[in-house]
């Protein structure tokens, strides 16, 4: 299994890998939410993480409530990441965040 995490969103710092994935990436108001639907390249951070910390974040990212769901994918460049995925339905109003990067400011 992957021991990276790609993210796009809150929990990126500015210290990890440059990366990209496909896909769409949402404005949900304080966070954004990613789906593998679409084609956009969507902008992140890959960082080294350990099964304990991803067993964390799976219920600070709401994994147990179905919010997210957490899944092995590659980027652009081929590294193979963990990342999480939206899980719920997106309503039509919701806005997609056209250039794929997500910054504090979006909300």
């Amino acid at each position: 299994m992957a021991d990276k995490l790609f993210v796009y969103g809150t929990l990126k710092n500015g210290k990890g890998k440059r990366a990209h994935v496909r896909g769409t990436l949402y404005n949900l108001g304080y966070y954004p939410g990613y789906t593998q639907t679409g084609n956009d390249l969507v902008e992140g951070e890959i960082h080294d993480i350990t099964t304990d910390e991803l067993k964390k974040l799976d219920l600070y990212e709401g994994v147990p409530q179905g919010l997210y769901r957490r899944e092995v994918i590659k980027t652009e460049d081929g590294d193979n990441v963990w990342v999480y995925i939206y899980a719920m339905s997106i309503h039509p109003t919701v806005p997609k965040i056209a250039d794929g990067r997500w910054t504090n400011h979006d909300w």
